[in-house]
């Protein structure tokens, strides 16, 4: 009698895990619809600094806030082609959203990895700046020199 109890637990147990994968391939895919609805139309990345405009849209700020000098008075909605005013608001909690996701493997594949590397910059970035700050002259040049090359997630320097 014991042997036919232990081949039904086995069987229920196989039979569990099955549902508990398909459950767990649902709540991904959900999450990973979730994350498409936070990827910039413009840069067709996940925002590292999102906002949203007042089409109610997010998107990567340095994108939308050059579509916008770029449009001016004829500024319209990157996505419903709608008119639309200048004005943007910051998504924080969207950006914590997405970094806890990307951080803790919820969110994988491309869009993560590029979020992954531009937050790699920006963590160096910061690094350097507080380093030239508190006086470091090395840090000072490789500042400067990432600013006039525009690498490192840093906008080129017009004026050097």
């Amino acid at each position: 009698m014991a042997p036919k109890t232990k081949a039904k637990s086995t069987a229920r147990s196989s039979h569990e895990d099955d549902a508990e994968m398909t459950a767990s391939k649902k709540l991904r895919s959900a999450i990973d619809s979730v994350a498409d609805e936070w990827v910039c139309p413009i840069t067709c990345e996940l925002p590292i600094d999102p906002v949203t405009a007042e089409d109610g849209h997010v998107y990567e700020r340095s994108a939308i806030e050059a579509h916008i000098r770029t449009k001016r008075a004829n500024l319209r909605s990157p996505i419903t082609n709608t008119k639309m005013g200048p004005r943007l608001l910051s998504s924080t909690q969207v950006r914590s959203t997405i970094e806890k996701l990307v951080r803790t493997g919820t969110i994988n594949g491309d869009k993560a990895k590029q979020w992954s590397i531009r937050i790699q910059q920006e963590d160096h970035v910061k690094k350097i700046r507080l380093d030239a700050e508190n006086g470091d002259v090395s840090a000072m040049r490789v500042l400067g020199r990432n600013y006039y090359k525009g690498t490192c997630g840093l906008a080129e320097d017009p004026v050097a």
